[in-house]
């Protein structure tokens, strides 16, 4: 388990030797034999083309928060090919998508553990609140 940091972190991009584009809270520290570099809550870049050649940014979680303890990853400087502060809108998209993240995980977790976990609840029931979950993120369905 890592230990929290609290020196101060700049948001950057970074791309990795793998071809994965990040954007993240950096942290580097000198050691006596190399540099460390902290990934303190990384999000995955994915690029798509739209109508008229227009480029598209989303960012999802690099990796699954329900299966660690904290977002915190130190990789080696070898495994960096270039990194570099991002500009103040992708910035500002970046912390927006960490909230909304942060939030839709404490209330997908909230809201399995409200079910019922009686037997007499049909999975029909399930599928069929899921698929309203789904809709209403897709904009599909609106709750009034």
């Amino acid at each position: 388990m890592h230990q929290p940091i609290e020196t101060p972190t700049a948001i950057k991009f970074v791309r990795l030797v793998t071809g994965e584009d990040l954007i993240s809270e950096v942290f580097t520290e000198d050691s006596e034999k190399f540099q460390k570099v902290y990934l303190i809550n990384p999000l995955k870049i994915v690029y798509s083309f739209g109508k008229k050649s227009t480029l598209s940014i989303s960012l999802y979680n690099w990796v699954i928060p329900e299966i660690l303890e904290d977002n915190v990853f130190q990789i080696k400087i070898n495994d960096i090919l270039l990194m570099k502060e991002v500009s103040s809108d992708m910035e500002e998209y970046y912390q927006t998508t960490l909230e909304y993240l942060e939030t839709y995980t404490h209330f997908k977790k909230n809201m399995m553990n409200d079910y019922p976990q009686d037997e007499d609840f049909e999975e029909s029931e399930y599928s069929y609140i899921k698929e309203m979950i789904e809709e209403m993120k897709n904009g599909k369905r609106k709750m009034h």
